[in-house]
């Protein structure tokens, strides 16, 4: 991986956090994702205490679909796709501006 790439990545990871900030939600998941403005990205918290960003999540039957990015050995960024029961979720929290 190139020097420019790193600093690039790092520059970038220090500007995302001013930017947006994660709250807790009480709305149930399904009825989350089904709204007419689902939220791009969701952290959960599973009962293990792991915890998940998923984008583009969705609630198909009783589970949570979704994406998650994913580092490799060589520091490349892949995304990988994400599914966990509901009932395996402790927290929701949704992605907020700060616009």
């Amino acid at each position: 991986m190139s020097i420019r790439r790193i600093v690039s990545l790092l520059l970038l990871a220090a500007y995302l956090p001013a930017c947006t900030a994660y709250q807790a939600t009480t709305q149930p998941l399904a009825e989350l994702t089904a709204s007419p403005k689902p939220p791009e990205h969701v952290r959960v918290t599973t009962t293990a205490g792991a915890k998940f960003t998923v984008d583009a999540p969705r609630v198909v039957h009783c589970s949570l679909f979704g994406n998650t990015a994913a580092v490799d050995e060589k520091g490349n960024v892949t995304t990988r796709a994400f599914a966990m029961p509901v009932a395996d979720i402790r927290t929701a929290e949704v992605e907020k501006s700060d616009s």
